[in-house]
């Protein structure tokens, strides 16, 4: 039992614990940020490949290269801006906030 309890006072643990205190986050940051790019990377690229391109009949014809990839960005982007729009609990004190001040 002593040997756990004085554990904590021991130099090298806290500083062994503070290392890996202040290192965790960013590696798993780093590590989602990769996750994330190699997602979008790989998503883009079926896209490229199956998507080809679409021709709209306007006057001679108006050809659109790798519309997919084009609609889904513009799809998650308002996707994104319908998600702001949903009223939020606090948006009446924040009004409220703004009259007075």
């Amino acid at each position: 039992m002593s040997v756990i309890e004085n554990e904590g006072c021991n130099p090298e643990f806290r500083i062994t614990d503070d290392t890996r205190l202040a290192t965790e986050p960013i590696v798993e940051f780093a590590i989602g940020l990769a996750s994330a790019v190699l997602t979008a990377a790989a998503f883009v690229g079926i896209l490229l490949s199956v998507g080809g391109a679409i021709t709209i009949p306007l006057g001679g014809g108006i050809s659109i290269p790798d519309y997919m990839v084009i609609a889904a960005l513009v799809l998650g982007n308002r996707v994104d801006s319908d998600a702001d729009d949903q009223p939020d609990a606090n948006a009446p004190r924040r009004r409220e906030e703004r009259r007075r001040g």
